[in-house]
């Protein structure tokens, strides 16, 4: 076998190898948090819940056994803004819907009893 000889070495120009280094070192990672930073935000959107407490006491008031425990659970929990308590309306409503579950799921009468 023939002795390898080591052959004379190239030169490599910094500036040739800059663009590959920016591609691996910048790019690539930005590409990543990118779609994860999308990914983020559009199951964030998803989950964003915009309704107001007089739509939780429609679900209440007509929603079907397995949609209105949720609905007095989200309003009971919604109860804790300040600006949703300032509606004078609002406690005349949940005083209705509370005598209107009397022979209703305790959950139901449970959560808005909460809210109250």
């Amino acid at each position: 076998m023939d002795k390898l000889v080591e052959r004379e070495t190239a030169t490599r120009n910094p500036l040739v190898a800059a663009p590959a280094l920016a591609v691996q070192f910048f790019l690539i990672p930005l590409a990543v948090v990118a779609i994860t930073v999308t990914v983020y935000v559009g199951f964030r959107s998803m989950l964003n819940d915009e309704r107001t407490a007089q739509d939780y006491l429609a679900e209440i008031r007509t929603g079907g056994s397995t949609r209105r425990w949720p609905a007095a659970y989200e309003l009971s929990r919604l109860m804790s803004d300040p600006k949703v308590r300032a509606d004078r309306t609002l406690a005349p409503a949940l005083v209705k819907a509370f005598e209107a579950a009397q022979d209703d799921d305790p959950l139901v009468r449970r959560y808005l009893a909460l809210a109250i």
